[in-house]
């Protein structure tokens, strides 16, 4: 149970820590404010590909959580094959 919520939180962190200083949004912060990360990638959806407002923060919010269940479904997979 707490290997899998792990598995969720983890990559989920990263994701934000990661995307956060490749888009410089962490400023004077070691670590970005995920809330200016939505934000900002849905002004990059809304503008960037025209895609209405509230799609483009809903898709701002599944990039953040994409690699977390990413890496639960692979361990999922593995964990499946190995019994």
């Amino acid at each position: 149970m707490i290997k899998s919520i792990s598995l969720i939180i983890i990559p989920f962190i990263l994701n934000i820590f990661i995307l956060g200083k490749a888009m410089h949004i962490s400023g004077n912060n070691f670590f970005p404010n995920p809330i200016e990360l939505i934000e900002s990638l849905a002004f990059f959806f809304a503008f960037g590909f025209g895609v209405p407002e509230t799609l483009a923060i809903i898709l701002g919010v599944i990039v953040l959580l994409i690699p977390s269940y990413i890496v639960l479904f692979i361990y999922l997979k593995f964990k499946k094959n190995n019994k």
